[in-house]
């Protein structure tokens, strides 16, 4: 279950499990690839940010929209960060 979630940037988002496992995922294709209007509203970042956890999973607007917390900790989302 996640307990917390921090944006980072971008469509990265950093969520922490109930069994202190962190990962850093990144949504950008989720959203900018979704079939459904609902789900690509959140595209601009300012609506993007203001994401929330309900029962474990991470969630934007009235219930409009949410992330699979089961597929994020298994890794669907997990971020691939480059360091120079």
């Amino acid at each position: 279950m996640i307990i917390k979630a921090k944006y980072l940037y971008e469509y990265l988002i950093e969520v922490t499990f109930d069994d202190g496992i962190i990962k850093v995922i990144d949504l950008e294709s989720f959203f900018k690839n979704h079939n459904w209007a609902l789900v690509r509203k959140f595209i601009p970042l300012e609506l993007f940010k203001q994401f929330y956890i309900d029962c474990g999973t991470l969630m934007w607007g009235d219930n409009e929209c949410s992330i699979d917390q089961f597929e994020i900790y298994e890794g669907k989302y997990d971020a691939v960060i480059e360091y120079a």
